[in-house]
């Protein structure tokens, strides 16, 4: 049952993700490495080797590459169902994301707000090469090899091998593989790239997101917060969490796994 499911999103994934396909080749590519990330688990070197994909959304040309079906989510996610839209009015927004995988999400503030500066972080060694990659393509765009955490200094990271998406500083599993990575508190990241306000502050860093915001001695450092929440991985309720975001507006919408998309705005 879980293999017909796993099938059947996989199709209509592609369906939609056809739409964002700048050129029969493309579709050709997408419709491939589909159909052969269902084998990943068993035959991980079929998606072991990136494919470059030439999309294009709202009028503007792009591309991106990609190895496997997580990949394909994350551009689902970001760019068909927008769960990182945001209707701020600067004109040139300054963005921190954290937690930016291969560089989807940074992608689409660049097509949303082309004057933007986006700095962009991601710890995990094989999404942050394909980060560097996706990123050459925009202007005024930063990227760091470091993890969000509540102190700064050498941190364990575990990798995930099945889902690129879920590696993080928590080990969910045993005997699961571990590396070291730079962390960086935000405070510090701030004070290292001297700002002192930012527009935006996308989050999606793996169950980090509670211990590494209270260190934040005042939370409109950001005008705005949008992310995924993880009370499964932080240990603490999503209404505590909504506490450290006092005199914001704020939702959250439910997503699986009993997680949330979180929108925090002042």
């Amino acid at each position: 049952m879980q293999l017909l499911k796993n099938v059947t999103d996989n199709l209509h994934r592609t369906k939609r993700l056809l739409f964002l396909c700048a050129d029969r080749s493309t579709k050709i590519k997408l419709i491939l490495r589909s159909f052969l990330s269902l084998f990943k688990g068993r035959l991980p070197y079929l998606t072991s080797s990136p494919v470059k994909l030439q999309l294009c959304w709202k009028g503007t040309k792009f591309f991106i590459y990609i190895r496997d079906d997580a990949d394909l989510v994350a551009i689902d996610d970001v760019f068909l169902k927008e769960i990182y839209r945001n209707d701020i009015k600067a004109s040139k927004p300054i963005i921190l994301d954290f937690g930016s995988h291969i560089g989807i999400s940074v992608i689409y503030f660049k097509l949303k707000f082309t004057q933007s500066r986006i700095i962009c972080f991601e710890p995990n060694p094989g999404n942050y090469q394909l980060l560097l990659l996706n990123i050459k393509q925009l202007t005024n765009a930063q990227a760091y090899n470091w993890a969000i955490t509540d102190r700064s200094g050498n941190n364990k990271f575990y990798l995930n091998q099945d889902n690129n998406l879920s590696s993080s500083l928590l080990k969910r599993e045993a005997g699961q593989r571990s590396i070291w990575v730079r962390g960086k508190t935000i405070t510090d990241i701030l004070k290292n790239l001297k700002l002192k306000t930012v527009d935006i502050i996308k989050f999606d860093i793996e169950g980090e997101e509670y211990r590494a915001f209270l260190t934040i001695k005042d939370m409109k450092v950001a005008r705005n917060y949008i992310g995924e929440y993880h009370p499964d991985l932080t240990g603490k309720s999503l209404e505590i969490f909504r506490d450290i975001f006092k005199n914001f507006h704020f939702n959250a919408i439910a997503l699986r796994g009993g997680r949330s998309l979180i929108s925090a705005s002042c």
